[in-house]
């Protein structure tokens, strides 16, 4: 059976003809008048919703509001953003971009920036649902076309819901002819351990008939590598590891994910870096020895890392972080001792700030682990570091 209008009207970000109703209930909200006063200090409140007004569709107010805010994050935030493989990008072409999860807002918000400066089409951007906890936030995700994906959906309703959302996203590659982002997995990677779920990949699949790769090869998936020198969100993500063991009092909350998401957008990240890949191709998926559907999709989940670990840019970072946990000075050639010293006490001053509900130690270790994963990655699978 296929979905109606209607009910891709519960995922569907807005339309053209709805964004200027929108942007006025946005005006309306005091919450969005204390987002601008903090993402744009300095500006006249009233002059940017004169502004806003103004505007009357979503490439608009991509263009015209979205690309100033990401210009005024990275550069108070970004000390250098740089890119490559969008050569290997193709107009004609609609993609699921599919990339590793570090930061709640940024990912997507990023790949959209740069594949608008490089002169393409930007994405709709897949959303976890539990991160629309104001009306503020969901009017505003829905006018930088963002579709929505319920978390915690109950079992019995998992499989017709996965149906729909598998719908949508063909919907949008095939008759809306827009790319799709799509992260590799559910919630970011909060170790630094980028891992596809395989079950996402089943998920895509759901709309379709036919053999495994047939599918895939349609569906046009281009792994995108996304590299933060820094993390701003380190000691959050490391407080939330290790209170998951059971050690620690951590209650995940909306108050928590709205505190990662502004943390993410104005905190510190250094130097980003945005890879993309290529498309995976016919050449990808002979790599994949089985054809029974639960093996091939775990092959194919591994070619996604496997192109996301590649492409990853290491920093010094990355490079301090596994020397350090290893009391080593193996990778010293890749850094500086000013480039240590500004980490080490990065560290350290966020460590000292640390409630004495947490080992001290053992939140700095899991941190540089966050930090050292993606090289370990590199090394097991025989890339270059």
């Amino acid at each position: 059976m296929i979905p109606t209008k209607d009910e891709y009207d519960k995922l569907r970000p807005y339309y053209d003809e709805e964004v200027n109703s929108a942007i006025g209930e946005l005006i309306k909200d005091p919450e969005f008048a204390m987002f601008i006063r903090y993402l744009l200090p300095g500006q006249d409140r009233n002059e940017v919703f004169n502004y806003l007004r103004g505007i009357t569709s979503i490439e608009e107010f991509q263009r015209k509001f979205v690309v100033m805010l990401l210009d005024q994050v990275t550069q108070r935030s970004i000390d250098s953003l740089t890119c490559i493989g969008t050569e290997r990008i193709e107009k004609d072409k609609c993609y699921i971009f599919m990339s590793n999860h570090r930061d709640i807002v940024l990912d997507s918000s990023l790949i959209n920036l740069l594949l608008l400066k490089h002169g393409f089409n930007t994405s709709q951007i897949a959303i976890g649902g539990n991160l629309l906890i104001s009306p503020m936030i969901t009017n505003l995700v829905r006018i930088n076309k963002s579709f929505i994906v319920k978390r915690d959906i109950p079992p019995r309703e998992l499989y017709e819901y996965s149906k729909l959302l598998s719908s949508y996203i063909a919907h949008t590659l095939f008759e809306t002819r827009e790319s799709v982002w799509i992260a590799q997995r559910e919630g970011r990677a909060k170790d630094g351990n980028d891992k596809t779920q395989y079950g996402l990949l089943k998920m895509l699949a759901m709309n379709y008939e036919g053999k495994d790769r047939d599918i895939f090869l349609k569906l046009n998936i281009f792994p995108v590598a996304l590299s933060y020198e820094y993390d701003p969100c380190d000691m959050l993500k490391a407080i939330e590891l290790y209170s998951a063991s059971g050690r620690g009092p951590f209650v995940k909350s909306h108050q928590s994910d709205f505190q990662s998401m502004i943390t993410g957008i104005m905190g510190y990240k250094g130097r980003v870096d945005i890879s993309f890949s290529s498309a995976l191709s016919e050449e990808d998926f002979d790599t994949i020895d089985s054809e029974q559907s639960n093996n091939w999709m775990k092959g194919l989940a591994a070619i996604i890392d496997k192109r996301i670990y590649r492409y990853f840019k290491l920093w010094d970072t990355n490079y301090i972080a596994h020397d350090l946990l290893n009391g080593k000075a193996e990778y010293i050639d890749k850094y500086t001792e000013q480039s240590k010293n500004k980490f080490v006490d990065y560290l350290n001053t966020k460590i000292e700030k640390l409630e004495d509900t947490y080992p001290k130690g053992e939140i700095f270790n899991i941190i540089l682990n966050m930090y050292a994963n993606p090289l370990k990655n590199k090394l097991l699978n025989n890339f270059p570091v």
